[in-house]
């Protein structure tokens, strides 16, 4: 009796660890087509896919409230989210590098509700 009450606590206390270390949902952001170079330039303008994949299925942060964070570089076209499947959204963005902030460029995506949220984030290394 007392070794069936044990290993339903430890099956429980698994259980509860396994849901608490997923993300609600997954971020992806990948440069589009031939545009990847190893250093970009000033005033270039490079095509960027977002994906995220609502893992929780049933999240209370509407799509649209996802934040779009930039560093040397700024969004100058985007095209609405786009539910491709079952709980994946897609979005492309028009990225233009900047002169300004240093030798990087950072593209960050960024949710936030009860389920942990999601976060991605893209550096990519250039001119100043």
């Amino acid at each position: 009796m007392i070794k069936k009450s044990i290993l339903k606590s430890l099956m429980l206390l698994f259980l509860l660890m396994l849901v608490q270390q997923s993300k609600a949902c997954e971020v992806e952001i990948k440069i589009l087509g031939e545009q990847q170079v190893e250093l970009y330039k000033p005033g270039e303008i490079i095509i960027v896919e977002v994906t995220i994949v609502n893992t929780h299925r049933d999240c209370s942060e509407p799509i649209d409230h996802t934040k779009i964070l930039t560093e040397g570089c700024k969004v100058t076209a985007a095209t609405p989210w786009k539910e491709i499947k079952a709980c994946t959204y897609v979005r492309k963005l028009k990225i233009q590098i900047s002169a300004d902030g240093g030798t990087q460029l950072q593209l960050v995506c960024k949710r936030s509700c009860d389920k942990d949220g999601g976060f991605g984030k893209l550096i990519l290394a250039k001119k100043s």
